[in-house]
C-alpha cells in the first residue's frame, strides 16, 4: 500500500485541519506529529481523508506524517519520514461594543498573523468584507441606530491570504 500524501493542511477554529488523498487498500488511516523527543507519536485514526488537531498553540509549527491502515487497525504502508510541516494561527475572539462613531471590533493580538480582515453578514447570509487592518480594533462607521449588525475577524499573512479559521456564527450587536 502506498504511503498516504498530506495535500493540505489548514487552520482552522479550533485547530489544524489536515487532508490527504485516499490510498487504495487503506481501511482508515493514523496521523502521527513529531514529538519533542523527535520521534513521532500518533495523534489519531481516521476513516475517511481530513483529521484536525486541536492541541496546538497559535504561532506554533507542527510537524505531521500519515500512514495507512489495513481493516484490522494495523499499519500497512510506509511513511513521509521528513513529514509535513503546519503552523498554526488562532481564530480571533473578538468583542463588540458600541462607540459614538459605529460598532468597534477589537480583538488581542494572534501570534502568526499580519493582519486582519473583517467581514459583516450581509443579508444573502454570506460575509461581505469590510477591509483588512493591522491594529486590534476596527470601527464599523457605516451603521444606523437600532440595527443589527453580525460580524466576524480572520486573520491575513502579508500577502493577503487567510491564515487562519474564524467565528462561522460570528457575534450580533444592535447598534
Amino acid at each position: 500500500v502506498e504511503p498516504p500524501v498530506i495535500t493540505d493542511n489548514q487552520s482552522v477554529e479550533k485547530g489544524i485541519r489536515l487532508s490527504w488523498e485516499p490510498v487504495s487498500g487503506a481501511a482508515a488511516y493514523r496521523v502521527y506529529y513529531r514529538n519533542t523527543l523527535g520521534g513521532w507519536s500518533a495523534l489519531g485514526d481516521a476513516d475517511g481523508t481530513s483529521l484536525v488537531d486541536t492541541d496546538v498553540r497559535s504561532g506554533h509549527t507542527y510537524t505531521y506524517t500519515i500512514r495507512a491502515l489495513d481493516r484490522n487497525g494495523n499499519t500497512c504502508s510506509g511513511y513521509n519520514y521528513t513529514g509535513w510541516r503546519a503552523t498554526f494561527v488562532g481564530t480571533p475572539d473578538f468583542s463588540l461594543a458600541n462607540a459614538s462613531n459605529g460598532v468597534r471590533i477589537s480583538w488581542k493580538a494572534v501570534d502568526g498573523a499580519y493582519g486582519y480582515r473583517v467581514f459583516y453578514r450581509n443579508s444573502g447570509g454570506g460575509w461581505t468584507s469590510l477591509g483588512t487592518v493591522y491594529t486590534t480594533t476596527f470601527i464599523d462607521r457605516d451603521v444606523r441606530k437600532g440595527g443589527r449588525y453580525t460580524y466576524t475577524v480572520r486573520c491575513v499573512d502579508r500577502y493577503g491570504r487567510y491564515v487562519s479559521g474564524y467565528l462561522q456564527s460570528g457575534k450580533t450587536i444592535t447598534y
